[in-house]
């Protein structure tokens, strides 16, 4: 695939969730980093293994995001290209287990307060973490966890560590002919900057009106600041 895509596609894709509720570590972005696993522009390459029931899957991407291109019609905002790696293996007909690697450089630019100025500097990030999943017909479950490693994402802020975990499962009473979904989901990221800290437990029931619309209500508990979120409505798409 060349163009736009995101790059947690491998991982879990964001765009085909059945929840509101969002896969939170692949979209964060730590201190001023431009980089995370959603959105962005480059090449990815699949290869499978039919005989093993391997699955290869290897990018190049520019690590910035979608934003428009700039007056030099470049979209990439630095001269740094960013590569994934990811392994799968299935396990008969109702397992996978997986691995993901990502290394990529950046530069960053941010305002300083005191003095006035604006810090400009290269920040490497990593991302390796291992992925389960498990189909038993009318329940399956995935599980993610991810390490992320910045360099120096901000002024003053080196070797930052932050983790992710999503867990989900999905309730399919027909299976892959279920017109009604029941959704678990389960967020946390604990990041050395403490702002960057969540951790949500969502319940989101789901029902499919036609191929492209469904009806939603879900409730999300926010365990860090001790909140709720109850959302309904309809989701469409044409």
């Amino acid at each position: 695939m060349v163009g736009q895509f995101q790059t947690s596609d491998p991982l879990m894709k964001r765009e085909l969730r059945m929840t509101v509720e969002d896969y939170e570590i692949y979209k964060s972005r730590i201190g001023a980093s431009g980089t995370n696993l959603a959105y962005d522009r480059g090449v990815m390459l699949v290869y499978g293994i039919p005989q093993t029931g391997t699955d290869l899957v290897a990018m190049v991407v520019n690590g910035n995001g979608i934003p428009e291109a700039g007056e030099n019609r470049v979209y990439d905002n630095d001269k740094y290209k960013n590569f994934g790696l990811r392994v799968t293996q299935g396990i008969g007909d109702i397992a996978s287990v997986g691995g993901f690697y990502y290394y990529g450089k950046e530069s960053i630019s941010h305002q300083l307060v005191d003095p006035i100025e604006t810090y400009t500097g290269t920040n490497e990030v990593t991302y390796m973490g291992p992925d389960v999943n498990v189909g038993l017909g009318i329940l399956e479950f995935t599980g993610q966890y991810l390490i992320r490693k910045d360099t120096e994402p901000m002024s003053g802020m080196e070797d930052i560590e932050t983790t992710g975990i999503v867990a989900e499962v999905i309730y399919a009473p027909q299976k892959d002919k279920s017109r009604f979904y029941l959704t678990g989901l389960y967020n946390n990221i604990d990041s050395d900057m403490d702002a960057f800290d969540y951790e949500t437990a969502t319940l989101s029931g789901t029902y499919l009106v036609a191929r492209n619309l469904r009806l939603i209500g879900e409730y999300t508990r926010n365990l860090k600041k001790e909140s709720n979120l109850l959302t309904v409505g309809v989701i469409s798409a044409f």
